[in-house]
């Protein structure tokens, strides 16, 4: 009797194998005693076209349309080395006494039709279980391991994904064979393309462009008057109290008018506003802010930043699962965070913010653990593991700035002094703002500079 357990992809079932000690490799799988350990290489299978469901759908006619077949089937794919690998599985399965088998496939609900699609194209009735992998660390495989549950419990993610799967085919099937038999095609004769998520995020773009070809631009001017008090000196801007866009001039002579009386006689009198504000402290991140982040700081793709947080997860286990829409932590994580803290501490760059939580105590618990906030996984945060000499310059920035956010979620908010001035002259109004910080919080982690002007200095009593 044999446990069989398959991974998603061949370097996640190598680092399962490891841990669980099948060392012995061979073309398709890792064994050890009475443990396989195989993998698949994404979907091994695929939903049937139209015309291996009934040949009369190799014709594109609208007559045929919409395509409903009364049950969806799977096939092989076509790629030889997914066929090999699937023949692999199978072969196990069929001469090794499996009396288990374990999901290992991306803890997600595509992980699940990964798994399901194998189990179901090869008719075995043997118990199926589930390890759930958090992150890939040595002890988080061992820990899914030992903790793994029934398949069953499951089910659900797996019914999603098979919606998701079978909505794809009826819209794309259909629609594409729609559009390509009533739209002219002068170009070729290729077919076009319709998806259920791919043409309406399309069409989000086509219609942005027409907006942007559609605008007709209008000139506008803005004026900014540099002040001088006794101790102070500041740059304003003009505005208007209210209204859309209120410091834009629109015609030349409103231009002329507003400049002539700034740069007349009068007295310009300046009234200064202050008043403390809290900046919360952030949540750690999930895969969207996490891809947000990348494109505003660095100008990353979608796509760049999650390729990157992959590695940082698979290959060099210093995140936990990145695709992950949730911010928060279960609260039965509360005294691992004690130990992750602890291993971070380790490291020069956190070492001080660390031992400012090991002295203070950690804020924000009862926001940052919160379990109806946790769905599949929790947000993205760092295993302790040290990161190597040779991590690549784009994976270090995105590992620092994980970790970072993870310490700052449990450090106490940022106070910050705003100053507003408000300088009145001839019924015009000039307006400046600064901030200062006036207590760090989770800013000692996440640094912000003030953004109080060179020359801000203190106001004097008497007018400019």
């Amino acid at each position: 009797m044999a446990i069989l357990i398959i991974a998603e992809k061949p370097s996640v079932a190598e680092d399962v194998a490891r841990v669980l000690g099948a060392n012995e490799k061979n073309p398709c799988y890792w064994h050890g005693t009475d443990i396989f350990v195989t993998w698949a290489i994404g979907h091994l299978l695929e939903l049937q076209s139209p015309e291996e469901y009934d040949d009369k759908y190799r014709r594109w006619s609208l007559e045929h349309l919409p395509i409903i077949p009364d049950e969806f089937v799977s096939k092989p794919k076509s790629q030889s080395s997914r066929k090999k690998q699937l023949k692999g599985i199978l072969t196990i399965l069929k001469k090794e006494g499996i009396d288990e088998i374990v999901n290992v496939c991306d803890a997600a609900r595509e992980g699940e039709l990964i798994f399901s699609e194998i189990i179901k194209h090869s008719g075995t009735e043997v118990n199926c279980t589930r390890m759930w992998l958090q992150s890939m660390t040595a002890a988080a495989i061992q820990k899914a391991y030992d903790e793994r549950r029934p398949a069953a419990e499951y089910s659900g993610l797996r019914d999603a994904a098979v919606a998701r799967a079978e909505a794809d085919w009826l819209i794309g099937m259909s629609g594409s064979r729609a559009i390509t038999i009533r739209l002219p095609n002068e170009r070729d004769r290729s077919p076009y393309s319709v998806g259920r998520v791919q043409t309406p995020t399309l069409a989000i773009l086509v219609d942005r462009e027409l907006s942007h070809l559609s605008h007709i631009p209008e000139p506008f001017w803005t004026i900014k008057a540099d002040l001088i008090s006794d101790a102070a000196s500041w740059t304003a801007t003009w505005g208007r109290n209210s209204g859309k866009n209120p410091e834009r001039i629109t015609t030349s002579d409103e231009l002329a008018e507003i400049q002539a009386a700034l740069e007349g006689e009068g007295a310009c009198e300046v009234m200064e506003s202050k008043k403390e504000r809290q900046e919360y402290s952030p949540l750690s991140f999930d895969l969207t802010t996490l891809q947000r982040h990348g494109s505003n700081l660095w100008r990353w793709s979608a796509k760049y930043t999650l390729d990157i947080a992959q590695t940082l997860y698979e290959e060099y286990k210093l995140i936990t699962y990145p695709r992950t829409d949730s911010r928060h932590l279960p609260t039965d994580m509360r005294d691992s965070i004690d130990e992750l803290i602890t291993e971070l501490s380790k490291q020069d760059d956190y070492s001080e913010h660390c031992r400012r939580l090991a002295d203070d105590g950690l804020t924000n618990t009862a926001r940052n653990f919160n379990d109806a906030k946790v769905s599949d996984h929790y947000a993205v945060i760092p295993t302790g593991n040290n990161p190597p000499a040779n991590l690549p310059a784009p994976a270090r920035q995105l590992y620092d700035h994980i970790t970072r956010r993870f310490l700052a979620s449990f450090h106490p908010h940022a106070t910050w002094l705003d100053a507003k001035r408000v300088a009145t002259k001839n019924e015009q109004i000039l307006t400046a703002k600064a901030s200062t910080l006036e207590v760090a919080g989770w800013r000692a982690v996440i640094p912000k500079p003030n953004s109080s002007p060179e020359g801000w200095g203190v106001l004097a009593e008497t007018p400019c």
